[in-house]
C-alpha cells in the first residue's frame, strides 16, 4: 500500500480512489482475469498496457506493474475529462465511448456506483 500510495502522489491521483478501483475490479487478486482478458490488481488491458505504455502482457501480473500502469492509466484519463464519473467511466468502458455518453448516463453507470460504494 506503500507503493500504491507514493504512486498516487507522484501521478496526481486520488489514493482512496485506486483502492476503491482495485477492490471494484479485482477484490485485490494479482492473478484475476476477466472475461474481457484484463489482467491483475486494476484489471489493466493487455491492449492498453501495449499501446499506452509499452507493458507486455506478461509484465501485468506483476503487482508492481500492473498498479503502475493503472495509476498512469488513471493520472492521464484525469487530464481528458474533467470530473472523476467520467474519469472512471473511461477507465472501465474506454476513452473513446465514454465521450459519446451523457452525462446522466456517467453519473449513474454500475461502476462508477461500484467505485463509489467500495469508497465508503
Amino acid at each position: 500500500l506503500i507503493y500504491i500510495e507514493a504512486l498516487c502522489w507522484e501521478y496526481g491521483v486520488d489514493y482512496e480512489m485506486v483502492k476503491a478501483v482495485i477492490q471494484t475490479e479485482s477484490s485485490w487478486n494479482h492473478k484475476a482475469v476477466s472475461t474481457s482478458g484484463a489482467i491483475g490488481l486494476m484489471q489493466v488491458l493487455p491492449s492498453t498496457a501495449k499501446s499506452e505504455f509499452n507493458t507486455p502482457k506478461k509484465d501485468l501480473f506483476d503487482p508492481y506493474v500492473n498498479v503502475t500502469v493503472g495509476i498512469k492509466y488513471m493520472a492521464k484519463l484525469n487530464q481528458h475529462f474533467d470530473d472523476t464519473d467520467a474519469m472512471l467511466t473511461a477507465y472501465s468502458h474506454g476513452p473513446t465511448i465514454t465521450k459519446k455518453y451523457s452525462n446522466s448516463y456517467i453519473s449513474n453507470n454500475f461502476y462508477v456506483k461500484r467505485v463509489q460504494d467500495n469508497l465508503k
